[in-house]
Formats: structure tokens, C-alpha cells, sequence
């Protein structure tokens, strides 16, 4: 195999929203890949709780949106309404896994990690 590919996204995005390359790793130290960049058409960006952009590092929440984002869960006004988050421009679907506390973060280079 000459390259491995992650690619991520939940159901709610067409399921692929972002890809990376990764990088063969050895030893002790082995460490999850980042989630990549966003597909062609579709965005990522890690938001504090106010909705501002975070910087490199900071945790907070994954927000995707672009051409593949579902209208919402048939039948669940509420949880659409929880979910998926207007914007003046787009709408964008807030990951938030069940079970999960882990935040998403940027690593830099246009890359979020989870």
C-alpha cells in the first residue's frame, strides 16, 4: 500500500466531510491522525461556545457545513434544531458524538483534530 487515507464525517454530512493523509508511524508513540482538511465544497471550524473561532490547540466544538449537509432528522424538529445551526450565509451541523466529551481542536495548517 502506497498511501492510506483517513477520511471523516458523520452521517449528517454526506458522511465524508474532511480527509488527511496519514503518515506511517512507528514505536511507542503512536498517536491518532487529525481528521484532515474539508472536502471541496464543504467547510470545518472549531468554535468556542460563543461561537467564535478558536486558535491552535484550544478545544471546542466541531461545526461542518457545505453542499453535503443534511436539512435535518426526519421527524425531530428538536433535534434539528439542537443540531443543525443557522447562519447567515449556510447552516452547519454541530458534531457532538453521544458518549463522547472529547472536543475538537486545530492543529494547524487548515487541519482539525478530534
Amino acid at each position: 500500500m502506497r498511501r492510506l487515507y483517513n477520511l471523516y464525517g458523520p452521517s449528517e454530512d454526506t458522511t465524508y466531510s474532511t480527509f488527511a493523509l496519514v503518515e506511517r508511524q512507528s514505536g511507542p508513540s503512536l498517536r491518532a491522525p487529525a481528521i484532515g482538511v474539508p472536502l471541496d465544497g464543504t467547510a470545518a471550524h472549531v468554535l468556542g461556545r460563543g461561537g467564535e473561532p478558536l486558535p491552535v490547540g484550544v478545544p471546542g466544538e466541531l461545526f461542518l457545513g457545505g453542499a453535503g449537509l443534511a436539512r435535518g432528522y426526519l421527524g425531530r424538529p428538536d433535534l434539528t434544531a439542537e443540531r443543525f445551526v443557522p447562519d447567515p450565509f449556510t447552516r452547519w451541523y454541530r458534531r457532538q458524538e453521544r458518549g463522547s466529551t472529547a472536543p475538537a481542536t486545530w492543529c494547524g495548517g487548515g487541519r482539525p483534530a478530534i
